[in-house]
């Protein structure tokens, strides 16, 4: 039924704390109606946000705004059963910018509401109008949880059946399901690969970059769950089973590589931690690593990053005072090392609590949740809403904190990378924040080495347009650690010192550039490569070991004389350490070679007799 506009579309700007470290709301838009839940917010192709919510033990409820938080249309669901009621998961949007909308309905009330069955339904964009809905309770009561859609139109639901209640907890058997866009069912899924029964209720499901679906399950009780990897065909492509208190989220790198965030730990809650496990493309673990703030820590959502690693936020239990908990967000590395971590802390009487994380293509972090205390109220207790950003390095640029209408942040979206949603638990609270822009940086092209000596070389590259400055990494190929050289963003050439003579370099770089007084950077360059040109002790040897090069200096041809040695590898390096001239056998003790089409200036000769030995020669081409 399409419900008038009995709403309050408010547009609020400069509600928020305009200080260093914070940011201003662009606008506001919240109902009338306090028990109108938030549960989860998307945008479409136009910049509309699309919020829906539950009605306490009521309907589904889905409002529609433009980008200047007017409300286009509202509508609810009431499935007319007087028996049950509609709980509402998760929205998207389609090819066509119409919406989709899970969730389950539940008899009962109160700790004692059970699930029933699968409810998905399909609106029309432009008005709100119902196209159509679906439910399955076949067999057993079932839940939907997460809704995706491909670019084709076609919908994927995750949720579980054999659903059912504990007092404090939902469980049940994970089940995915695909529909046609016009709502017919494709195919399900609900066992492994081994052919049983998949462990859940489902605590996540998302789409990998090639296209391939992941889902996890949750297990709040302690018992074993599955996780896995799916074509959109429905064909399985691995399954891992997790014992103990089961995965909280799942996500999937540009390599093909996945990232499952579980709950390390068993017995008493001081015991448990968050655990990441790495597997590549075919399910296979990479490593295995948990992770511990000092206290009790519980992962909540896991993002991968676009350099191999992933960003992790959860709870953590208080370092002190009375028993709450904290926000806590960490990154890792590809190879699971904490890059950085850190504790949100602003609110010693209750808890603090992260509830979703976005990313965005430069490697900043969205998290909302509820934190406090709620200014200006006597209780202290009371929480707020809070989002925070964190950039790429873990600093936690700004806080966006709102006291007026919702005490938690249920769900965001970025529209794109200068719009962020926000969506509260009460009254179905959505809020527009508008991101300063991002000045985008490309790395330096035309790369070069040159001025090559024994100790010496210069890095060279074109300068880039807003680059504040230039950052350098360098180190021999076969070390471990990057050394890192700053440069001014004026300057285009970096001179080296102090490298090891004939040994091989490799260097890259990437440009970094200023957004309102905050460092962004580019991607790395290729990687460069560059060798030092031999020892001067090793040529001074050489010319007493009888290797001859003449004529010195050359114009067209040189003759390489080894005497009574053999040469079997014969390498000829420019001054910019690149290979320009190669020989591999037969054996011979002299040969000539043609340098009629190299550049003048000084090479060198780096050539292995069959006994093994290195003979170096320099010598200078002219014209």
């Amino acid at each position: 039924m399409q419900i008038k506009h009995l709403l309050m579309a408010m547009a609020v700007v400069g509600m928020g704390y305009p200080s260093t470290g914070q940011i201003t709301e662009a606008w506001v838009s919240p109902e009338v109606d306090y028990s109108k839940n938030g549960v989860m917010i998307a945008a479409d192709a136009e910049g509309n946000s699309l919020a829906v919510s539950d009605i306490f033990h009521g309907d589904i409820y889905i409002t529609k705004r433009d980008p200047s938080g007017n409300i286009l249309w509202a509508t609810g669901y009431d499935n007319t059963t007087p028996s049950q009621w509609e709980q509402a998961a998760w929205v998207t949007t389609d090819i066509n910018n119409d919406v989709i909308v899970t969730g389950f309905t539940n008899t009962g009330f109160g700790s004692e509401h059970y699930a029933y069955q699968m409810v998905l339904m399909k609106f029309n964009g432009e008005d709100g109008a119902l196209m159509w809905r679906v439910t399955d309770n076949a067999g057993s009561a079932k839940r939907g949880r997460v809704v995706m859609t491909d670019a084709s139109g076609n919908i994927y639901v995750g949720g579980e059946f054999n659903a059912f209640n504990t007092t404090y907890y939902e469980l049940g058997s994970m089940q995915l399901w695909k529909y046609s866009p016009a709502g017919t069912q494709l195919w399900t899924i609900t066992t492994n690969l081994a052919g049983a029964t998949m462990a859940g209720p489902l605590a996540t499901m998302r789409f990998t970059p090639e296209g391939h679906i992941l889902f996890a399950g949750a297990a709040p009780l302690g018992s074993s769950v599955t996780g896995g990897r799916a074509t959109t065909d429905g064909t399985l492509l691995w399954t891992h089973n997790f014992p103990g208190y089961g995965m909280t989220d799942i996500d999937a790198d540009n390599a093909g590589n996945t990232f499952i965030l579980y709950t390390y730990g068993f017995g008493a809650f001081a015991d448990i931690n968050p655990g990441i496990k790495k597997l590549n493309a075919s399910g296979t673990v990479i490593w295995d690593h948990n992770y511990d703030f000092g206290t009790s820590d519980i992962g909540r959502k896991i993002l991968a990053d676009n350099a191999g690693g992933a960003f992790v936020t959860g709870y953590s239990s208080q370092l002190a005072g009375m028993p709450y908990v904290d926000w806590i967000t960490f990154r890792v590395n590809s190879s699971g090392d904490t890059l950085w971590s850190d504790r949100y802390d602003a609110h010693t009487n209750n808890d603090e609590w992260p509830w979703m994380m976005v990313r965005d293509n430069s490697n900043n972090i969205y998290i909302t949740g509820q934190g406090g205390p709620w200014p200006g109220y006597f209780w202290l207790s009371l929480t707020q809403t809070v989002t925070l950003k964190y950039t790429a390095e873990g600093i936690r640029e700004w806080t966006g904190l709102h006291d007026t209408y919702s005490n938690a942040g249920m769900a965001l979206c970025l529209y794109n990378d200068n719009v962020l949603y926000v969506q509260g638990l009460g009254y179905d609270l959505v809020i527009r924040y508008d991101l300063p822009a991002i000045v985008t940086c490309d790395a330096p092209s035309g790369l070069f080495t040159n001025n090559i000596t024994t100790t010496k070389a210069r890095l060279n590259w074109t300068l880039e347009p807003g680059a504040v400055q230039y950052e350098v990494w360098y180190k021999r190929t076969t070390a471990v650690n990057w050394k890192k050289k700053f440069v001014p963003g004026v300057n285009n050439k970096l001179n080296l010192k102090n490298l090891l003579c004939n040994t091989d370099y490799v260097w890259k770089i990437r440009t970094v550039c200023d957004t309102v007084g905050v460092d962004e950077k580019s991607d790395f360059s290729p990687d460069q490569f560059f060798t030092m040109l031999v020892c001067r002790e090793a040529m001074d040897e050489v010319e007493n070991d009888g290797l001859m090069v003449y004529p010195n200096p050359a114009v067209a041809s040189i003759t390489m004389d080894a005497g009574s040695s053999m040469i079997a590898e014969i390498r000829v390096y420019n001054s910019q350490g690149a290979i320009v001239v190669s020989y591999d056998g037969p054996d011979i003790n002299s040969i000539d070679l043609d340098v009629q089409v190299l550049p003048i200036g000084l090479y060198v000769i780096h050539c292995r007799t069959t006994d093994n030995i290195w003979l170096n020669k320099e010598f200078l081409i002219i014209r």
